[in-house]
């Protein structure tokens, strides 16, 4: 019997000493075999992780973290947004699954940040999902008015992290009640496609961290 996590401690814990063996190539590979793949197709999945994260080719998700087949729930959206499609895997995480840590992933080098910096011509849908960005670059630029180039856009990738959770703490009646019933975590993360590290950034909603950043 394969032990299931039950706490966001637990399971942050995991993510984040897989993380480590990732970027320094130590990698385990845990979960990955025969004897895995059977026991999950009989038994079902028990994942410990819901991660939001960008399509990126260069993010792969359960690799970075060193983990295997049925261990993260994982949901790729560009610019990893929070919209309507997403929202529902991340709501059947939360409610069917009863998953206890979601990790919101942003990364260096987005495309889709550069794009919503970058403003121009893009199709209804582009713009649609760029638009869940604006925030994001908006509050960015405020505070930070001297940044540009990569620096600023790795800054968004950051701050567009805390908007989207913001958004889906504020807008989400399940994510909401689940978070404030201690059924859940949301955990800010970033992903430097160089070194292959994490920066944990912080547990949503905090103290420190300003809101309302969805409605800029």
């Amino acid at each position: 019997m394969i032990k299931k996590i039950v706490t966001s401690e637990e399971a942050l814990e995991i993510l984040q000493k897989g993380n480590e063996r990732f970027s320094k190539d130590q990698t385990e590979n845990p979960h990955r075999d025969h004897a895995r793949r059977t026991y999950t197709s009989e038994e079902g999945q028990s994942p410990f992780a819901t991660i939001l994260g960008c399509s990126d080719s260069r993010k792969p998700v359960s690799a970075i973290f060193d983990r295997g087949v049925g261990d993260i729930f994982t949901i790729r959206l560009a610019g990893n947004v929070v919209g309507d499609m997403g929202t529902a895997s991340i709501e059947y995480a939360v409610e069917h699954l009863g998953i206890p840590l979601l990790v919101i992933l942003g990364h260096s080098s987005c495309g889709a940040v550069q794009a919503a910096l970058g403003g121009g011509r893009h199709s209804v849908h582009i713009n649609e999902l760029l638009g869940k960005i604006m925030p994001a670059v908006r509050k960015t630029k405020a505070d930070n008015p001297n940044l540009t180039g990569k620096e600023l856009a790795d800054e968004v990738a950051r701050a567009n992290v805390w908007c989207q959770a913001e958004d889906l703490y504020q807008n989400n009646g399940i994510v909401n009640t689940a978070v404030n019933d201690g059924k859940l975590v949301i955990m800010a993360a970033f992903y430097d496609l160089a070194t292959g590290q994490v920066e944990w950034m912080g547990q949503y909603p905090s103290e420190t961290q300003p809101q309302q950043w969805s409605n800029m």
